[in-house]
């Protein structure tokens, strides 16, 4: 990853409060249902959904579908350096 990669990628996750807060949950999690996630991080499922859908066009968050009616939320492989970061700053 070029530093110009992760200034963006750590501009995105601290620029935004309820952002940072979807992202802590996903880096500390396998992966997360709406559901879940938006318990964990306070917000109605709405508005976790547009937070969702942005994370999942820009690549930071995948979207993956486990039944017909079910889909989970994941940290990109890509970005699991962000499960370090977000342990320590606990």
């Amino acid at each position: 990853m070029s530093s110009e990669e992760l200034l963006r990628v750590f501009h995105l996750v601290y620029s935004e409060e309820a952002r940072f807060k979807i992202l802590r949950v996903l880096a500390s999690r396998e992966a997360v249902n709406l559901r879940e996630l938006s318990r964990a991080v306070g917000m109605d499922h709405k508005s976790v959904r547009r937070y969702l859908d942005k994370l999942v066009s820009i690549g930071l968050v995948r979207e993956v579908q486990v039944s017909p009616v079910s889909r989970v939320y994941v940290l990109n492989e890509e970005y699991n350096f962000l499960r370090e970061l977000f342990q320590q700053i606990r």
